[in-house]
């Protein structure tokens, strides 16, 4: 059930991401390439000098692995960029499975040129790579999932392709396991880079979903009932198994960034999760509410407790007769609080078997 934990952290770290870590939670690029995959939490805090910013702990159904998500702010010179740079560690059972940076190494560029990216192939060692394209490229994630299958994902900026995304190639077990397609834009001096074509790995402009179509998804569907019913394939993103795709639509609105993502295994569809979908209600909780509520719970004895309030499903599957469920709640600040706190829960087979919170 990995791609269920995989689809989960992903979602919820993209909600999350960018929230500022405190002072003493933050991390150099130095640090950060030197934390090692395996080490403990208190590892990692006793290395970094802070524990970081627990953003929020999920459930990997059905074995209820105690899952939680370290942040930290990225440790850069403050004239460098106008975004924030940040790190995040997984940890499975109090060990790291995964690390992952955004805009923290600003060493190179990482360039690729054309010639080079047509002459790396799939099955390629991560070394016969690096030494076709002359550089290590910007490692932005490294995981190590079960069963002791190890993930990098590495990226290149396309030469002569600045402000028109990356490329990013993915190892597995430290072979070359995919290379998007990408499609060089020839470069015209006088246009400018804005109105480029972006690259195929990016969204199309028609790769987008409403809520009510969201919704009305079944599991069971296949890839291509979903692109007929929706009118669009939708983005394909790189997958840790060769018999799962992901795929991922934008919201209706350019105004806002919503997300949904859907998994398929074997081509049917075991797997959906939205970010920044439902906005029907604001499903709000106080915190005597949440301390009420108890694992072993149903779904149903939840939504009694919280005046029928169903919640914002960010995340449901079904698989061999196995169900789970994540759901999200505003959590209700106190008076001396500057801002909401988010609550989340999570089902497993209609059952209550995990709570948290990150705010109060």
């Amino acid at each position: 059930m990995s791609i269920i934990l995989f689809l989960i952290l992903s979602i919820v770290q993209y909600s999350i991401g960018i929230s500022i870590a405190a002072i003493n939670d933050a991390i150099t690029l130095e640090q950060y390439q030197q934390v090692k995959l395996g080490w403990t939490r208190d590892q990692a805090t006793q290395f970094v000098s802070g524990p970081g910013t627990l953003v929020i702990s999920v459930p990997e159904s059905p074995s209820d692995r105690n899952n939680i998500i370290v942040q930290y702010k990225g440790l850069i010179p403050s004239n460098v960029l106008q975004r924030q740079s940040t790190v995040v560690f997984s940890f499975s059972n109090g060990i790291l499975w995964k690390k992952k940076q955004n805009l923290l190494d600003l060493t190179s560029n990482y360039i690729i040129t054309k010639e080079n990216y047509n002459q790396i192939e799939t099955g390629r060692t991560y070394q016969q790579v690096t030494s076709t394209i002359g550089s290590k490229g910007n490692v932005i994630e490294e995981s190590n999932i079960w069963p002791n299958i190890t993930l990098m994902t590495v990226a290149y900026q396309g030469e002569d392709q600045e402000g028109l995304g990356y490329i990013q190639l993915g190892f597995m077990d430290g072979k070359l396991g995919s290379k998007p397609t990408y499609g060089w834009v020839s470069i015209n001096p006088n246009t400018p880079r804005s109105t480029l074509t972006p690259t195929t790995n990016d969204f199309l402009p028609t790769d987008r979903i409403t809520v009510e179509q969201y919704q009305q998804v079944q599991f069971g569907w296949t890839r291509n009932q979903l692109t007929q019913y929706v009118g669009s394939p939708g983005k394909v993103i790189p997958s840790p198994n060769s018999n799962t795709i992901l795929v991922q639509y934008q919201g209706p609105s350019p105004d806002i960034t919503a997300i949904a993502g859907f998994a398929f295994l074997n081509e049917i569809l075991f797997t959906k999760s939205q970010l920044h979908f439902d906005f029907t209600a604001n499903y709000k909780i106080t915190k005597e509410q949440y301390n009420v509520i108890q694992i072993g719970w149903t779904y149903q004895q939840v939504k009694a407790a919280l005046e029928n309030q169903k919640g914002n499903v960010v995340t449901e599957s079904s698989t061999n007769g196995y169900t789970s469920m994540v759901v999200q709640y505003t959590g209700i600040k106190d008076q001396q609080q500057m801002e909401d706190a988010i609550v989340t829960l999570g089902f497993s087979s209609e059952k209550l078997i995990t709570k948290s919170q990150y705010g109060w």
